[in-house]
């Protein structure tokens, strides 16, 4: 009997080894069937298995050869066929797998999604100074995938734009004589990413008095 016994253990052993080391190998060679797209710093992103039997469990992981470009937490559903990715701040390309076990013990096979993790689009501006009754404008620099979509604010009035370019040069509705500063509601580009405004200096736009003629007089 003692025999017996630690012979099923050996085997029980052996065979959680074997499985671990199929589960890796079929993780580093299997191909990806699947792309999606992903702003940085995007947090709480729910990834799922379509049609998940909820009698298996789902093992979840980043594929050998892609760096762990975010933090998995597998608490999302009691047998992890849902779970959420706290994407971090480095842009670049990672793939995920997934791997279903059946309540039999069986494996299926594993499951793959590339994720392509696009920057921030960023924002600065340049004022301008201008005489009453001109044009006033702020050129912008913009960095992303175009086009952007820009909603500036003078205070009291706000501008929406759709540039292509960038370093466009955007009018803004200051008239009257003296200062507005110019700041960025928002900005968003063709990735769907939106900026972090947090650092953002606002533009000042100076708009000179002009002088008040006076008639021609003969003496």
């Amino acid at each position: 009997m003692k025999t017996v016994t630690s012979m099923t253990s050996s085997w029980k052993s052996t065979a959680f080894f074997v499985g671990l080391f199929w589960l890796l190998s079929v993780a580093a060679s299997a191909q990806s069937t699947a792309t999606d797209t992903v702003c940085v710093s995007s947090s709480d992103v729910t990834y799922g298995i379509t049609s998940a039997d909820p009698t298996s469990t789902f093992t979840w992981g980043f594929a050998s050869g892609y760096s762990a470009l975010g933090t998995i937490d597998n608490s999302v559903s009691s047998n992890n066929s849902e779970i959420e990715i706290d994407w971090g701040s480095t842009s670049g390309t990672t793939r995920i797998f997934a791997v279903e076990q059946s309540a039999d013990g069986c494996y299926g096979d594993t499951v793959f999604l590339d994720i392509v993790l696009n920057d921030l689009p960023t924002i600065s501006l340049t004022g301008d100074i201008v005489c009453e009754g001109d044009t006033s404008s702020v050129q912008l620099t913009l960095t992303g995938q175009a086009p952007w979509d820009v909603v500036l604010s003078d205070g009291t009035n706000t501008y929406n734009y759709t540039t292509s370019s960038s370093t466009p040069t955007l009018a803004v509705g200051v008239q009257s004589p003296g200062t507005a500063n110019i700041t960025v509601v928002s900005l968003s580009d063709a990735n769907g990413c939106s900026a972090d405004l947090s650092g953002v200096t606002p533009a000042t736009v100076t708009i000179n008095a002009k002088p008040t003629t006076g008639g021609i007089y003969h003496f």
